[in-house]
């Protein structure tokens, strides 16, 4: 299993568990505020509740961010950026 993540990201969270213990390990939530409408949300939910397979990958049956990338809504562009950014291997 490859978790992407930097030495420097590793040192901080192994730090801040020194320091604060399991706590100081979880979610202080959101970095920004949310993009998408309720009603984007629920379309994009019902798509990929849909399957790769009805979205023309058949070979394979796992969402990747390449594949949502490929969906050419344009109220998806927001959220497939922000995803793009967390998944990324630059900060």
């Amino acid at each position: 299993m490859t978790l992407r993540v930097t030495p420097g990201s590793v040192r901080r969270w192994h730090q801040a568990w020194e320091e604060g213990g399991t706590g100081a390990l979880r979610s202080r939530g959101p970095v920004s505020a949310e993009r998408l409408s309720a009603r984007q949300w629920a379309r994009l939910e019902s798509e990929l509740g849909k399957g790769p397979l009805a979205h023309g990958f058949a070979a394979d049956q796992r969402w990747t961010l390449g594949r949502i990338k490929g969906f050419s809504w344009s109220d998806y562009r927001d959220l497939i950026i922000a995803t793009h950014r967390q998944l990324s291997d630059d900060p």
